[in-house]
C-alpha cells in the first residue's frame, strides 16, 4: 500500500494552516469533553434501531445528483451550495437522510419524526441531541446569554434556514410559531427552486448495472461512530464523491483503485482545490491512495520530459476504519500533522493505532 504525503501544515495561503488545525482539534476535543459527541452518537443508535428485534439498515442511499453538476444546477453542486463555513447545514442534510431511511419501509411521511429541542417522551430523541454541535455555555459571558443547548438549536435552525434556501427542506413561513417543527425533507437530487415545483422525500431504490450510478450508499457506521462529526465539509464531499465512483465502477475499485482525472473532477463534481482533503482522508484511514511508484510522495515526478506524465492517483475504500469512534481517530491524525511528522511515518503510526484500537458494535 503506497500513500501519498499531504502537503506541510504551514504550506496553505491565509492564516497560519497549523493555527486552523489546532481550532479543529480544540472543537473536535470539545465534543468528547462535553459528551455532546457520545450522546449524538447514543441518540441516533436508538432511532436507527429502536429494540434488538429491529431489523436495522445497514446502508443508507443517497442521490447522486447531490453530487453532481446538472443541467439544471449548473456550476456549483447541490451539496456545495448547502455546505458553508461555520454552518451545520451539511451534517444537518445528512442526518435528516439518515432519520428517513431508518425508519419502518413502511412510512412514507418525508417529515421529520424528532422535534427540535423538547419533547415529554423520553424513549424519543431531539434534534439537539441528535446533531453533535461543537458550542459552548454563554451564560456568564454574554449581555444576553445562551446555554450551550439554547447554542445548538439555534444553529440546527440556521442549518435548517440555509436548507430550505437552497431547496432541501421545507419549513414553515417566517413569524409562523414552531415554523422548524416537523420539517418536511425534499428530494436532494431535484431542483426545487421557486417555480419548479416541490418534490418530497421519497427513499431511493439502488439499481443494477448503470442504473447504480444514480445513487451512492454510506455504511450506517459512517453515522453512528462520529465520522459525519469528524470530518469537514470538503472531506465529506470528496469522500462521498469516491464512495460513488468505487459503486459505479466495482471491478475498477477492486483491481487497481478508482481515479478522477482532472477534467471528470471539475466538470462532473466542480471539485478543485477541495479535492485536496483525499489526502487527509488517506490519513484517516478511510481510503488508500495508490500512487504511481515514480511519483514524489507530493504528487510531482523527476525528469518529467524522459519519462512522461505517469500515471494519476487511484483510491481505494477502507470501510473497516468506519467501525472504529471518528473522532479521537481525526485528532490524532490531525496532532501529527499539525506537528510535520514525516508523512510516510504518521500513516504507519496511524495504521498501527487502527488496528489496536477496538472497534464499536453496530
Amino acid at each position: 500500500m503506497t500513500m501519498e504525503t499531504p502537503a506541510s501544515p504551514s504550506s496553505t495561503p491565509g492564516r497560519p494552516a497549523k493555527a486552523r488545525i489546532d481550532r479543529r482539534i480544540a472543537r473536535l476535543q470539545e465534543l468528547l469533553d462535553s459528551r455532546v459527541a457520545e450522546t449524538a452518537q447514543n441518540a441516533r443508535r436508538r432511532v436507527w434501531q429502536p429494540s434488538p428485534r429491529t431489523e436495522a439498515v445497514s446502508q443508507i442511499a443517497v442521490r447522486s445528483r447531490l453530487l453532481r453538476v446538472t443541467e439544471d444546477h449548473p456550476g456549483m453542486t447541490r451539496i456545495q451550495r448547502v455546505s458553508a463555513s461555520k454552518s451545520a447545514a451539511l451534517q444537518v442534510l445528512l442526518l435528516a437522510l439518515f432519520e428517513q431511511q431508518v425508519r419502518s419501509p413502511q412510512t412514507k411521511d418525508s417529515r421529520t419524526r424528532l422535534p427540535i429541542s423538547y419533547n415529554d417522551n423520553p424513549l424519543l430523541s431531539t434534534w439537539v441531541e441528535f446533531t453533535a454541535l461543537p458550542t459552548v455555555d454563554s451564560t456568564k459571558r454574554r449581555t444576553h446569554p445562551r446555554t450551550a443547548k439554547a447554542n445548538r438549536e439555534r444553529q440546527i435552525k440556521r442549518a435548517l434556514d440555509r436548507l430550505a434556501d437552497c431547496g432541501r427542506v421545507e419549513i414553515e413561513p417566517e413569524r409562523v410559531h414552531g415554523r422548524y417543527e416537523r420539517f418536511a425533507l425534499l428530494d436532494e437530487g431535484t431542483n426545487n427552486a421557486p417555480g419548479n415545483g416541490t418534490t418530497y422525500y421519497a427513499r431511493p431504490k439502488p439499481g443494477r448495472g448503470k442504473t447504480r450510478r444514480l445513487v451512492v450508499t454510506i455504511p450506517v457506521e459512517f453515522f453512528l461512530n462520529g465520522w459525519l462529526d469528524a470530518l469537514s465539509d470538503n472531506e465529506i464531499i470528496t469522500y462521498l464523491t469516491l464512495r460513488l465512483m468505487a459503486q459505479a465502477f466495482p471491478d475498477r475499485h477492486a483491481e487497481g483503485g478508482v481515479f478522477l482525472a482532472q477534467a471528470a473532477r471539475q466538470d462532473t463534481f466542480n471539485l478543485d482545490r477541495g479535492f485536496e482533503a483525499h489526502r487527509m482522508l488517506s490519513r484517516y484511514g478511510l481510503i488508500d491512495t495508490i500512487r504511481d511508484r515514480r511519483r514524489n510522495a507530493d504528487g510531482t515526478m523527476d525528469n518529467f520530459e524522459e519519462i512522461g506524465a505517469g500515471q494519476i492517483h487511484r483510491f481505494k475504500l477502507d470501510d473497516s476504519t468506519l467501525t472504529q469512534p471518528a473522532i479521537p481517530r481525526v485528532i490524532t491524525s490531525l496532532t501529527r500533522f499539525a506537528q510535520g511528522l514525516d508523512s510516510d511515518f504518521a500513516l504507519l503510526s496511524d495504521a498501527i493505532d487502527r488496528r489496536t484500537t477496538p472497534k464499536t458494535a453496530s
